[in-house]
């Protein structure tokens, strides 16, 4: 029998206003059972399914879920091609993509949620944007609204944090952020507590890693917000020390982090008039795009302490459909290197870049 049936006839008894004693007197049953058969302890005898169907204007497949389960089915397919379009970075295509899913099944949290996702990642000027982020915010409080409290309300709300402080409503995005779970009490710290051996062991090294992945992101913001060039080299030095501290020389995903500190500190050695620094640190940002983008497709870590970890390339979401190559020479390009162009190792740089990228 299928498991939703439990969930199903809560579900309908509660869209006919019925109380648990009142459908148990309907059927004949005591109000004990249904609520064993709505948590799923047991189910109803099946010559009982005709007449609770009946009862609630519905039919027994309703009632057991088929139709149900088909529905999620479809969604579940529909969610897992609208990740192949984000991990390639083509967010207007998911737009167009879940916009349709939503025709046809315009009550599903999941598609709502995914759809704020694509929308997130535009990037508008004026009244445009401002229509963007009212539709997002819309599209995040509906998903939860639809949601029974999975991930998609905690990334829904997440969203709208972020939209908020990105409006310059703090106040809004504080009392958001102030009620989310600490890390403490986090589903990857409680994981490694309670887990198998062997499981918990692989949650600490995925812990390990997603924490470095953090702390790199955290550190380059914090460099931004020194009030000198050299501070902040000094800052992005230890996020690459970090790095290495970690992961050792197989940082795998993290070289695309890594790669974008040097290239900022290869923006404050340029304002410096140190040129032989920046053209080091842009040499070593492009190190590190090539071990990113020649990474093989799945591949453990090299270093014995996150042996259990793998680095799946197709499970990479990009904010752009570009090549860190691609987006390495977009930036070399920048007016910040204008101070470089005129040295004969700025053309070499870019030569070296575009051979990459063809």
């Amino acid at each position: 029998m299928n498991i939703t049936l439990g969930e199903n006839i809560r579900r309908l008894r509660t869209d006919s206003s019925l109380t648990q004693e009142q459908l148990a007197e309907a059927v004949g049953v005591s109000p004990q059972a249904v609520s064993r058969w709505e948590t799923g302890i047991s189910y109803p005898d099946i010559t009982l399914l005709p007449v609770l169907a009946n009862l609630f204007n519905a039919t027994t497949d309703t009632l057991l879920g088929v139709d149900i389960a088909q529905k999620q089915k479809e969604i579940e397919k529909a969610l897992e091609y609208n990740s192949t379009l984000h991990r390639e970075g083509k967010h207007h295509e998911s737009e167009a993509f879940i916009r349709e899913k939503l025709k046809l099944y315009p009550d599903s949290a999941d598609l709502t949620y995914q759809l704020a996702y694509a929308l997130d990642k535009y990037i508008a000027d004026g009244e445009q944007q401002k229509a963007i982020d009212a539709e997002i915010e819309a599209l995040c409080r509906r998903s939860i609204q639809l949601d029974s409290g999975t991930w998609i309300t905690h990334a829904a709300r997440q969203m709208l944090c972020f939209l908020y402080n990105r409006q310059g409503q703090n106040e809004k995005a504080i009392e958001i952020a102030d009620s989310m779970p600490t890390w403490w009490v986090s589903r990857e710290f409680l994981m490694q507590c309670v887990s198998p051996p062997e499981e918990a062991a692989a949650q600490r090294q995925y812990n390990l890693v997603a924490l470095m992945d953090m702390m790199i992101l955290h550190l380059k913001k914090i460099a931004w917000d020194m009030d000198s060039d050299e501070k902040s080299i000094e800052v992005l030095d230890k996020a690459v020390a970090l790095g290495q501290l970690i992961a050792g020389d197989d940082m795998k995903f993290h070289h695309a982090r890594i790669c974008k500190c040097h290239l900022w500190r290869a923006r404050y050695f340029t304002r410096m008039g140190d040129k032989d620094s920046a053209f080091a640190a842009l040499e070593s940002a492009l190190h590190h795009a090539a071990e990113f983008e020649r990474r093989p497709e799945c591949s453990k870590y090299e270093a014995f302490w996150l042996w259990r970890i793998e680095d799946v390339r197709a499970n990479e979401r990009k904010d752009e459909p570009e090549t860190l190559y691609q987006h390495l020479l977009k930036k070399v390009q920048e007016n910040c290197f204008e101070n470089l162009r005129s040295d004969e190792r700025y053309s070499v740089l870019c030569a070296k870049i575009k051979d990459l990228i063809t």
